[in-house]
């Protein structure tokens, strides 16, 4: 149990450490955005320059490049299916006791090394 519960904490820190970022430095009111929707749109497209729009002292959105927009989907689709795969083996895992769970993490850490060294 105590290694599935490592496992959750290992998944869970990407987003803990993202949220622990430096204060956004290009924001602006959402009524200047308005004003300047153009130019932010072409800020974002040709020199890559993102903004987050706030309204009321409150973050809101952000105006970001496609090619952005396509890397941070293709992430979070790609820790949704990690997420899935990790409910479904902590599922699969939940009947097993300590000395069997630690037998198969052996027997899998085995079959990884011997793959890797054949490898080389």
């Amino acid at each position: 149990m105590t290694s599935i519960i490592m496992i959750d904490m290992i998944l869970l820190m990407p987003n803990i450490t993202a949220r622990k970022t430096e204060p956004l430095k290009n924001t602006i009111d959402a009524v200047k955005a308005r004003q300047h929707f153009g130019e932010l749109l072409d800020k974002a497209d040709y020199r890559g320059e993102s903004v987050v729009v706030k309204r009321a002292g409150k973050l809101k959105a952000a105006i970001v490049s496609i090619q952005d927009y396509e890397f941070i989907k293709q992430r979070n689709e790609a820790r949704n299916r990690i997420l899935a795969t990790h409910r479904k083996m902590r599922k699969s895992f939940s009947q097993l006791g300590y000395k069997e769970a630690q037998a198969l993490v052996n027997k899998t850490v085995k079959e990884v090394r011997g793959n890797k060294s054949s490898q080389a």
